[in-house]
């Protein structure tokens, strides 16, 4: 009973763990709630239709509208989408997503609350539903003890009333004790599970829920987030493609410029280009020049022997480290470096003017968004010089994974919040089964809902929008970069950044839901036989305790074998 009752106060813990981390969000981002005058107000202050101003960095307190301002939205908290959305006057917000770049002043919406509460409220819902084979095993040794009292009082009195001596029919009732195992049938489940949590934890992964091992075994379908599972989660500047210009200084002229932005991809574009992405163990971006015979290389050297025009790039002189006047907009930034009139930015910045795009690089945009990426286009002396493609890239090893699980027999889904093109490439892997794309974040939970109806579900994210999600599922794996909400949600946590984790996962619950199922069975077998013997006086008490005594051993002994196997292993 001890036992059953700490085991229920630990699940109470999680559940107020994993709310408790939305709420620490909540509360952050409704600390420093301003009226449209700059004036501090509280929360519960707020009426639909007030408008608050919100400043470049802080989350948006509640969903409504712009009512006036333009500024790059990340929304990824809450839609799982990696690239930050323009948002202009009379466009909808979501409460949770952080403005990036430039003020915005937001009407309250009409019921003056946030996706991100709604998430709050989805969370605790599927979460207090849940429920599994362990408690029915608790269950089960709570009422076996008193069961067995019952069992021998019994058999005392049955005894006795076919003439026995009292002293022998004490003797039996003591033997109905003595044999009876509650010890074999309370460790059945526990020793099982704190093998397996151990085997786990010695290859980075963290078991929350005990639902895992529970559950494992029957999943055939493993849902995969897009965003921060298959991918970094993160822009990056992956590839510079110029026609003519030099490179690096296409890469060192943009990063002039966009030093003066706090958008995501400006920063994509200065960490990039300064050499952020190789100090944090990644290739640095990949560089080509597109010219009318060829394709140059980084070193400047023409693949097919022709000289990249270069007219109008400076040489013999350092790469800029800042640029004069320069002014941000929602599409771009622009201003004055070495004398030349710089623009980076988006497609639409170099229409009109007198600009000049050449067919090259507008064929390499079209290619970026068709994966899913952003080209950033820059020029400058009325040329469109090259254009730097941002996106988020995938995680390496992605394909052997999936390609495992479905090895398997899982059907493998992927889910993004992302725009259909953005996922793509998961599409056209041989072993993705469906993709699901621009699924918004309570959508998401209910798409989960939706399979688990006729499917055994795993999924796996890292993201706040994922929580509900992870609730849902039969099984929720989370990655441990992300977010703590989405941590607490889940029944196992990855603490590195190694998809490979979630197919040994599975190898480790399915040989744990096999000793849970042997231990469990020699438990009530073993009972079923022992305690009929006790009653027809078969056993004696010293015959008992030794009979009771190894089927204790066993179960342990059985246990024991995934730890001694994980330290072969080592």
């Amino acid at each position: 009973i001890l036992v059953v009752t700490a085991g229920n106060h630990y699940e109470s813990l999680i559940k107020r763990r994993a709310t408790g981390a939305l709420s620490g969000l909540t509360t952050a981002m409704d600390r420093e709630i301003r009226t449209e005058e700059g004036e501090t107000v509280a929360a519960d202050a707020v009426d639909p239709g007030d408008r608050l101003l919100v400043r470049p960095g802080e989350r948006v307190p509640f969903d409504g509208t712009v009512a006036d301002g333009r500024a790059a939205v990340d929304e990824a908290l809450v839609t799982g989408e990696s690239l930050p959305a323009t948002k202009r006057e009379g466009d909808a917000v979501r409460g949770g997503t952080v403005v990036t770049d430039a003020p915005l002043v937001v009407e309250v919406g009409e019921d003056a609350e946030s996706t991100l509460d709604t998430l709050v409220r989805m969370l605790w819902e599927i979460q207090s539903s849940r429920s599994g084979i362990q408690r029915l095993v608790d269950r089960l040794a709570t009422v076996f003890v008193p069961l067995v009292v019952t069992v021998a009082v019994l058999a005392t009195g049955a005894t006795l009333a076919l003439g026995a001596a009292p002293t022998e029919a004490a003797l039996i009732g003591l033997t109905v004790l003595i044999v009876s195992c509650p010890c074999a049938l309370g460790l059945a489940s526990p020793l099982a599970v704190a093998a397996g949590i151990r085997d786990a934890a010695r290859r980075g992964i963290v078991i929350v829920s005990d639902a895992v091992f529970e559950e494992a075994a029957d999943v055939d379908t493993v849902v995969l987030d897009k965003t921060g599972t298959l991918t970094d989660g993160e822009m990056r500047l992956i590839e510079t493609r110029t026609d003519g210009a030099d490179p690096e200084t296409v890469r060192r002229r943009a990063a002039a410029l966009e030093r003066a932005s706090v958008h995501p991809i400006a920063e994509a574009i200065v960490a990039g280009t300064e050499g952020g992405e190789a100090e944090r163990g990644e290739s640095p971006a990949r560089s080509t020049t597109a010219t009318d015979g060829g394709t140059q290389t980084d070193d400047g050297t023409a693949i097919d022997g022709k000289s990249p025009t270069d007219a109008d790039t400076p040489t013999g002189t350092e790469p800029p480290s800042a640029a004069a006047d320069a002014t941000v907009t929602d599409r771009g930034v622009s201003g004055r470096i070495d004398g030349d009139e710089v623009v980076v930015g988006h497609r639409s910045l170099f229409e009109g003017d007198g600009w000049s795009v050449p067919d090259q690089l507008d064929t390499v945009g079209e290619e970026a968004h068709e994966a899913g990426r952003v080209p950033v286009y820059v020029g400058w002396n009325g040329t469109v010089r090259g254009v730097l493609v941002v996106g988020d890239e995938v995680r390496d090893g992605w394909e052997e994974v999936v390609g495992d699980l479905a090895a398997d027999g899982r059907r493998i889904v992927v889910l993004t919040g992302d725009a259909p093109a953005a996922a793509r490439r998961f599409a056209d892997h041989p072993a993705v089964d469906e993709v699901f794309a621009a699924v918004p974040p309570e959508g998401k939970a209910e798409t989960v809902r939706r399979l688990t109806a006729t499917e055994r579900v795993a999924m796996v994210g890292d993201g706040s929008n994922d929580a509900p999600a992870l609730a849902a599922a039969d099984i929720g794996i989370s990655v441990a970069s992300g977010t703590d909400l989405a941590a607490d949600a889940a029944d196992a946590v990855l603490l590195e950044d190694r998809l490979a984790a979630i197919p040994e996962l599975f190898a480790i619950t399915r040989g744990t839901n096999r000793r849970l199922k042997q231990n469990l069975g020699w438990a009530l077998v073993y009972n079923a036989v022992a305690i009929p013997m006790a009653v027809s006086g078969v056993l004696n008490p010293l015959f008992a305790a030794v009979a009771m005594g190894t089927s204790s051993l066993l179960v342990v002994s059985n246990s024991a074998r995934a730890v001694y196997k994980a330290d072969t292993r080592e």
